[in-house]
């Protein structure tokens, strides 16, 4: 079981998965995984880290909440290979699925159709660490070229990233949240290979819920051209979140909200944004 301390290391692999065929446009059995493949080998993998962790309530009926900061870095060992493409998908729901107690996307960021410019700025990034919150773990800081987002209300000839919430459970209400980055077609920039997301969770109970992760990726290889790769974590494999606050934090490796800057009793008054730092950067191979 992958731990929410932990890096949860999502391999992905050619082939088509039916979620993600109109998207990108995927044929079946597009690709055949050589055995040197199945043994994963150099493929592309996304490494995911739950870097914050913050429970409260919402006004004003003071319903139980959750923040969760989440950071994605694309990685690749082979050469001439760059991501053109990805679709992040995470559903949450109930951890003892008979009860359909499932949390709802409350609030997420970045949300909405953003049009991304590569900036001069050189930005300094601490993975798995945010300026809102108590480091917890050992971090490592790395030098990439931070993305600027402007938000767009129609599709630009531009990069773009867009967020937004979705119904994919048996609720009636959001359960998931799926971000797309997609290069511009025109000059064929690799998209950012550094993600940092934030959700907030409306819960209706204090039961453990749980999530899955859903991977599909374009990428542009020298020698077998446009391939498409799929990976997932499912809910079974990544350990629930318990609201249990007798439970610190710091014991799952998941760094607190820091008290002194939010309000925990009004936690659908933050700045998702501000607080997760959300940010888009491509870091060195």
């Amino acid at each position: 079981m992958e731990y929410l301390g932990n890096n949860i290391d999502i391999i992905l692999l050619p082939g088509a998965n039916e979620d993600n065929d109109a998207e990108y446009g995927i044929r079946p059995n597009q690709l055949k995984r050589t055995p040197y493949q199945e043994g994963y080998g150099n493929q592309p993998i996304v490494q995911t880290t739950v870097s914050g962790i913050a429970h409260g309530t919402l006004e004003p009926d003071e319903y139980p909440a959750t923040l969760l900061v989440f950071e994605f870095h694309l990685l690749s060992m082979k050469k001439g290979l760059r991501f053109t493409g990805c679709r992040i998908t995470i559903l949450f729901e109930d951890a003892y699925k008979p009860w359909n107690l499932g949390p709802e996307v409350w609030q997420m960021s970045p949300e909405g159709t953003f049009a991304l410019d590569e900036s001069a700025q050189q930005r300094s990034v601490k993975i798995s660490h945010n300026a809102g919150f108590h480091v917890a773990m050992s971090t490592k800081a790395s030098i990439g070229s931070a993305w600027e987002m402007e938000k767009v209300g129609h599709e630009e000839e531009c990069m773009t990233l867009s967020g937004r919430r979705k119904i994919l459970g048996h609720n009636s209400r959001d359960d998931a949240v799926v971000w797309v980055m997609e290069e511009n077609s025109g000059n064929k920039s690799e998209i950012p290979t550094f993600l940092r997301g934030a959700v907030l969770l409306r819960c209706e109970s204090e039961e453990p819920f749980s999530f899955s992760i859903k991977i599909g990726a374009q990428v542009d290889d020298d020698k077998l051209g446009v391939c498409n790769i799929f990976g997932e974590k499912k809910a079974e494999w990544v350990s629930p979140v318990t609201r249990n606050l007798l439970i610190d934090p710091e014991t799952l490796r998941v760094p607190p909200v820091d008290p002194r800057k939010v309000d925990l009793s009004r936690m659908d008054k933050l700045d998702l944004s501000d607080l997760a730092d959300v940010i888009l950067v491509t870091l060195p191979a």
